[in-house]
Formats: C-alpha cells, sequence, structure tokens
C-alpha cells in the first residue's frame, strides 16, 4: 500500500538542530512518541500513547519543524479515536506550518491525509478540494524540481475518483479513472491503488444499471483489494458485491441463471457480516444485514422483514448516519414494492431523499430517485 515519503516520517534531522527555537526537550519526546507507534505497527493504544506524551508540550517554545511534527502525530492519534472533527483542526495547524517551511512533500502528505478525514465525516466535496490541492502541489514539484511522483499522483487519483463518485459527479470519477489508467502503465508495483479504483468504475457500472458489469469488474481486482485492505474495508467491499449480485438477480426472471447469481451472493455475504462483527463495524453490521434483508426477500425466505429494517432506521437514527439511514429506507421502500404497498414504498423513498438533503453523499438517493421516476412514468 502506497504512503506519501516526507519530513512527517521523520522525528528528527541533524539538519534541524540549527532552526529557531529548536528543543532538545521536543526532539526526545518526538523520538520516542514515533517510537511508540512504530514498534506497536500504527495500532490505536501506540497513538494514544504517543499523544499523551506529546498534549502536554503544545504550548511549549519549538521550531516550526518541531510544532508541524507535533501537530501532525496529535492530528493522526485523535483521528485514530475516530475524532476526526478534532482531528482536523491540528492538522490544519500542521499544514500551515509546512507552508511556512515551503515543505511541498509535507503539504502532499498533509492534504492527502485532510482528503481522508473529511471521507471519514462523509465531506466528499472537501475530501475532493483537499485531493485538488494535493495534486496542484504535485504538479508544482514537477516544474520546479524537476522530479516526477507519479506513484503519488496515481495514489491521489485512485482517492479522487471515489470521492466524485460518492458526491455525484461521475464525470470527475471517470476523467480520474483514465488518469489511473495511464499512471497505472508507468508502476506495477501499486496494485492496491488500481484496485481502489477499479472497484469505483465497478460503482459506476452499478449506478448505470449495469449490476451485471459491476460485479464482474470488482471480482476481477478483488485479490488484490484483499490482499492489503484492512478489515473494515474488506468488509465493505464483500458488502458491495453481495448488493451488485442482489441487484443483478432481482433483474433476472425465474428459470434464467437466478438462482446461480444468488449462490455467488451467499459466501459475500457471509463474509460481510463475519467482518463486520469481528472489528465491531457497527455501520458495516448495519449495511450487512439490509443485504440480508434483501437476500431474503429474493429468495423467499419466510421471515420477518419489516421488523429487521425498521431496527436497522433506528441504528441510522442513533448513529446519524445519513449513508446508512438512506439506503434503509431506501430497502425498505423495495420490501414494500414488493408486498403491493406502493404508497408507502413511495414514502419511503421520499424519506430517503429527504435524509440526503444538504449531505454530500447524494449517490446514495439514486435507486430512490430512479423508482421514484419509474412510478411517475408508468403513472401518466
Amino acid at each position: 500500500m502506497y504512503s506519501f515519503a516526507s519530513s512527517l516520517h521523520c522525528p528528527v534531522d541533524v539538519i534541524w538542530k540549527d532552526s529557531l527555537d529548536y528543543s532538545s526537550f521536543v526532539a526526545d519526546a518526538l523520538v520516542e512518541a514515533y517510537r511508540l507507534i512504530r514498534a506497536d505497527n500504527g495500532q490505536v493504544p501506540a497513538f494514544s500513547h504517543a499523544a499523551v506524551i506529546l498534549s502536554p508540550l503544545a504550548g511549549a517554545l519549538m521550531s516550526a519543524r518541531q510544532r508541524m511534527h507535533v501537530c501532525f502525530i496529535l492530528a493522526t492519534a485523535i483521528a485514530a479515536r475516530d475524532e476526526y472533527e478534532l482531528a482536523l483542526g491540528w492538522l490544519d495547524q500542521s499544514l500551515s506550518l509546512a507552508r511556512q517551511l515551503d515543505d511541498i512533500d509535507a503539504q502532499c502528505e498533509l492534504f492527502w491525509l485532510r482528503a481522508s478525514f473529511n471521507r471519514a465525516l462523509l465531506r466528499f466535496v472537501d475530501a475532493i478540494g483537499d485531493s485538488c490541492e494535493c495534486l496542484d502541489l504535485l504538479d508544482a514539484q514537477r516544474e520546479i524540481q524537476g522530479t516526477e511522483h507519479s506513484d503519488a499522483r496515481l495514489h491521489t487519483y485512485a482517492r479522487l475518483a471515489s470521492y466524485a463518485f460518492f458526491v455525484g459527479q461521475p464525470r470527475l470519477a471517470e476523467r480520474s479513472l483514465e488518469e489511473v489508467r495511464q499512471l497505472a502503465a508507468q508502476s506495477s508495483h501499486q496494485r492496491y491503488d488500481v484496485a481502489c479504483a477499479e472497484w469505483t468504475q465497478a460503482h459506476l457500472y452499478n449506478i448505470y444499471g449495469q449490476p451485471d458489469r459491476a460485479i464482474s469488474h470488482a471480482l476481477s481486482v478483488y485479490d488484490d483489494y484483499i490482499r492489503e485492505a484492512t478489515p473494515i474495508s474488506r468488509d465493505r467491499f464483500e458488502t458491495f458485491l453481495v448488493q451488485v449480485s442482489l441487484s443483478w438477480a432481482g433483474n433476472l426472471p425465474q428459470g434464467t441463471y437466478r438462482d446461480a447469481v444468488l449462490t455467488l451472493a451467499l459466501p459475500h455475504l457471509e463474509m460481510a457480516e463475519q467482518l463486520a462483527k469481528q472489528t465491531q463495524d457497527i455501520p458495516g453490521q448495519g449495511l450487512a444485514q439490509l443485504s440480508r434483508i434483501h437476500y431474503q426477500r429474493l429468495t423467499g425466505a419466510n421471515v420477518r422483514r419489516i421488523s429487521s429494517l425498521e431496527a436497522v432506521l433506528r441504528l441510522g437514527k442513533e448513529l446519524g448516519d445519513v449513508a446508512l439511514l438512506a439506503q434503509a429506507y431506501t430497502t425498505l421502500g423495495d420490501d414494500l414494492v414488493f408486498s403491493d404497498e406502493v404508497q408507502s414504498s413511495l414514502n419511503c423513498y421520499r424519506s430517503a431523499l429527504r435524509t440526503l438533503e444538504g449531505s454530500q453523499v447524494r449517490v446514495y438517493g439514486t435507486i430512490a430517485r430512479r423508482s421514484l421516476l419509474t412510478y411517475q412514468e408508468m403513472t401518466i
């Protein structure tokens, strides 16, 4: 998996000792903080210990570069606890100092990190802006220093494609995918980033009404993605495979290979449920439950689906997760259509769209919007 190579990964350097307000005490604290994080391979407890060491020094006298490092570690430590809003405050301080130091490599990494924090907060428009800032810096670096960081560009474009898809900018996603494919020809070791980008292509196929192409495309990069993805990312990938398989099966009449597609979906559904439980990924558990309900409907299982859907709706409201909530309303709408409760289903689709008002994840309203338009066309 690609990672930026900047001064942010080095706590001390002999050439920094002559900097204004350089502190040997802060240098020792940074060395210990970095040692803890590396010794534990970046696990959450290690970041917490590093934060305990550095937090008391936030107001101490130190050089600008040392403060950039302190703010960077505090930002990543706080983000490791999923407190992204607070983490952004420290990250912005680090970014301001990187600009002051004219450290382009550090700025690139910080903008990329800022994009990932904004993505976690479902602020995809902001994540797109951060990614574009990173790409602009890489352009400037190429012009000023004559250095080309193809791997960094590929990595950034792969994430940009994803952000653009979720915010509802498919054309930007497609242009970013083109950049990834051109850059991939120059790199043979960024298979994970390429797989991430091609997963976005699978998403695009799905919203274009081609779930068969979506599942085929996603499965073509399955091994490259699963090999390096975190457990939660694997969980989401497995859930996507289930969702598109079920969408495809739902379009197929009885007597075709519908049952074969449902058979294909089942092991991915079981894996998604297992991973969500293992990682204590509560939103992931909700998404897996929605897929399980969809699977039960298509297989004709004699279960109480409405009560299960209502439980996911309550979970979405408790978490304040608009993406989960919109998908739950949409799944409930689909289930009500299946039961010929048309007006109730339309109300659910409208609720899904209302849930997404003002959000930056408009793509989750695609199915609900399409269902409402289909009903309007059929009633004219």
